[in-house]
């Protein structure tokens, strides 16, 4: 399997693993945004995976 099929399976499974709770998402999201100043280093710095457009 190639290493991002890996990578978002592992995602995937960690999710589907807990069932969702909005108080427990809302407590988590609060902490990243305390932790990061901006958007762009929250996914530089914790993005389970990106994307980066390629060239010709």
């Amino acid at each position: 399997m190639h290493s991002v099929s890996v990578r978002v399976r592992a995602w995937l499974e960690r999710m589907l693993a807990d069932p969702f709770d909005q108080a427990s998402s809302d407590a988590e999201l609060d902490a990243l945004y305390a932790r990061y100043p901006n958007n762009a280093t929250l996914v530089r710095e914790r993005a389970a995976l990106t994307c980066v457009g390629g060239g010709d």
